[in-house]
């Protein structure tokens, strides 16, 4: 009688002996991690904001990050007014059974958001056409529309290689193109102004099993500004501030964020009329 051993028991072969071992079943968990080993989807939902959360607090409130095309700090370009680009915003409702978008928020937060960022700018002295671009503007041309539509998905590439690589920005190495100038409205400024924004609201139940899990968890807004020179599509300035605060209700209290993500845009192209620093 030949006795037949499973694949599975043998575990591996050491000095010519198998070892046995036996058979256990696999439970849910672990079936949800296989084959490519990635946490279940509900998991990565928990543990994005938590991780940002851990970020922003380890790094000081708010995290900012800004960075400077080479053009920019030598003064050799210099960035006077700016053409509003339309700002694009992402809510998402985080709870306990995972994630879902919120539509009517982020609609109602690249309105708000964008006239936070328009008032900061102003403020600071730089002219910004918020008129040319707006939403009632472009219902009414389509070519326009179009124009304004390709250049957007044109900056969303560049800043997908622009979160990776940040600090290449400091060496000119990001760019839209030459199609920046098919922009009619961008013929008489100096920089198109991209805003996107993505904002992360826990529930009540959400935040209460991340205070007993990780000591407390926040609503968090990732936010994302690039300044692209109107005339060779170069990116000039990038900043990417996170806050720990609910776009959605709070965006009037993002402006001290707004103004100190644009810092060191300021130095390096101060507006008209700013005094000289010796």
């Amino acid at each position: 009688m030949r006795l037949r051993v499973s694949p599975g028991l043998v575990s591996k072969v050491r000095f010519g002996r198998a070892r046995l071992q036996p058979c256990r079943r696999e439970s849910p968990q672990m079936r949800a991690l296989a084959p490519e080993g990635r946490l279940p989807e509900p998991s990565r939902a928990f543990l994005k904001p938590v991780l940002v959360t851990a970020l922003v607090l380890l790094s000081g409130f708010p995290a900012l990050a800004q960075f400077e095309h080479p053009d920019l700090t030598s003064h050799k370009k210099q960035v006077q007014s700016l053409l509003f680009m339309p700002a694009q915003v992402k809510m998402t409702k985080v709870g306990m059974k995972g994630a879902e978008p919120m539509m009517e928020e982020s609609r109602q937060t690249e309105a708000s958001l964008s006239s936070v960022v328009g008032n900061v700018l102003h403020e600071l002295g730089y002219k910004v056409d918020q008129e040319s671009l707006a939403p009632a503007v472009l219902q009414k041309d389509s070519d326009l529309r179009y124009t304004v539509d390709d250049l957007q998905k044109k900056f969303d590439d560049e800043l997908e290689r622009m979160n990776r690589k940040a600090k290449d920005v400091r060496k000119g190495r990001f760019t839209l193109g030459d199609e920046v100038t098919k922009l009619p409205a961008g013929e008489g400024v100096d920089g198109l102004l991209f805003v996107r924004a993505e904002g992360q609201v826990l529930t009540g139940g959400k935040k209460a099993f991340g205070a007993l899990v990780t000591g407390g968890v926040n609503d968090t807004a990732m936010m994302h500004f690039g300044v692209v020179d109107a005339k060779t599509g170069d990116v000039l300035y990038f900043a990417k501030p996170v806050a720990l605060r609910n776009l959605a209700k709070d965006s009037e209290k993002t402006a001290g964020v707004v103004k100190k993500s644009f810092k060191n845009f300021a130095k390096a192209s101060p507006p008209a009329g700013a005094p000289e620093k010796k």
